[in-house]
């Protein structure tokens, strides 16, 4: 009969978690995909609800992404050739993409400026005096539905054609931002990065990057 060794008990189990998201900077461990590199990095908030608060971003990166980034002179520039990942059926299949990155970027930008306008308001309200509450509050309710649906259109519109490419891998980048961070700069831009609908962590750059082993 084979006896299994003793399991661990709830302490341990809680502490080899809070040891595993508290991994020094950018420390590797075993990716969860063959061909992939994950590091644990350190970032700063820098538009949300916990502006300048540092926190850890663990990124999961493919090969190409791990070795531009551990690589100080590698070249951006790429030249255009047809590939497995870059020619006309990688514009063919972003052409006909259109319609579905059209309104899944319609969708998710009109949750997020439903969002925002709901941080607006709540600002207004709570934060602000009685006479932002009397005066800006009632034109906010009012401005809603043109708010809610200009933003989104114009955002899914732009999606809908930013996205088509020649490069498979900008098109994966593009097909995945769904609202292009419009609502962080909107925040930023008036001057109330707190109502963001969600934080943009900035991460801190460190110069002892993993090698490329």
């Amino acid at each position: 009969m084979v006896e299994s060794g003793p399991q661990p008990t709830g302490s341990e189990a809680n502490k080899a978690e809070w040891m595993e998201l508290t991994r020094p900077l950018a420390k590797r461990r075993p990716p969860s995909n063959p061909g992939q590199h994950t590091l644990t990095m350190s970032g700063t908030v820098k538009r949300g609800n916990q502006v300048g608060s540092p926190v850890d971003v663990e990124l999961e990166l493919t090969d190409i992404e791990f070795r531009r980034l551990t690589s100080r002179d590698a070249s951006t520039d790429r030249k255009c050739s047809c590939g497995s990942d870059q020619g006309p059926h990688v514009t063919l299949l972003s052409v006909l993409f259109v319609p579905l990155a059209f309104l899944s970027s319609l969708c998710v930008s009109f949750y997020y400026s439903a969002m925002t306008w709901y941080n607006f308001y709540v600002y207004f309200s709570d934060e602000k005096t009685i006479w932002h509450k009397v005066s800006v509050c009632p034109l906010l309710i009012l401005s809603f539905p043109f708010w809610a649906s200009l933003t989104a259109l114009g955002i899914g519109l732009y999606a809908s054609v930013v996205q088509i490419s020649w490069v498979l891998e900008s098109w994966l980048l593009q097909i995945r931002d769904f609202e292009k961070g419009f609502y962080a700069w909107f925040c930023c831009a008036v001057g109330l990065s707190q109502c963001c609908p969600y934080e943009i962590v900035v991460l801190d750059e460190d110069e002892n990057f993993p090698d490329r082993s």
